[in-house]
C-alpha cells in the first residue's frame, strides 16, 4: 500500500485517485492488514482462495506465515533442506476443534505448499476459519 487513503476493492489496492497500488489475492485478514510489504520482490498471494479453503498457490500468506512461525515456536517444525523440505504442525482446542494443523513447505521460503486440518476422526482441507481459530488459540498462550 502507498498511503493511508489506500483501498481494498475487489483483490486490487487503489488509491484516492484510482490507480492501482498492488495486487493481492487475499481472503484472509492478516494479509489485507499486512499489504505487501516493500521488501518483497514478488506480490503476495494469499493462501486462501474465495470459499476460504487453502490454496497451494500462495506466496508469503500472511496467515499461514503466522501458522508457521508458531509451529517453530511450539518446536512442531523439522527442516530437512536435502530432501523434502520442512514439516509444521500447530496443535489447537477449541469449541469446534480438537486436532492438528499440518503443514509442508520448501525451506524458509514463501509458499506454503500443503495444509491440512487433522484429528483423530478425520482430515480435512484447512480453511480461514480453522487457521484463524488455531492463531488465536495460541496468541494468547504464547504472550511473553
Amino acid at each position: 500500500m502507498s498511503g493511508e487513503k489506500d483501498h481494498y476493492i475487489v483483490g486490487v489496492f487503489v488509491n484516492e485517485h484510482g490507480v492501482g497500488t498492488g495486487h493481492i489475492q487475499t481472503q484472509c485478514e492478516l494479509c489485507k492488514k499486512r499489504g505487501k510489504p516493500a521488501e518483497y520482490g514478488s506480490e503476495v498471494k494469499c493462501a486462501f482462495r474465495d470459499d476460504g479453503v487453502f490454496t497451494k498457490d500462495n506466496w508469503n500468506c500472511a496467515t499461514m506465515n503466522k501458522l508457521r512461525d508458531i509451529a517453530l515456536k511450539l518446536g512442531h517444525h523439522i527442516r530437512n533442506d536435502s530432501d523434502w523440505g520442512s514439516f509444521g504442525a500447530v496443535p489447537f482446542d477449541d469449541d469446534k476443534h480438537s486436532g492438528f494443523i499440518v503443514m509442508t513447505w520448501y525451506k524458509s521460503r514463501g509458499k506454503t505448499d500443503l495444509a491440512i486440518y487433522v484429528d483423530d476422526v478425520e482430515t480435512k482441507p484447512l480453511t480461514i476459519e480453522m487457521a484463524e481459530a488455531a492463531i488465536s488459540y495460541w496468541e494468547e498462550r504464547l504472550k511473553p
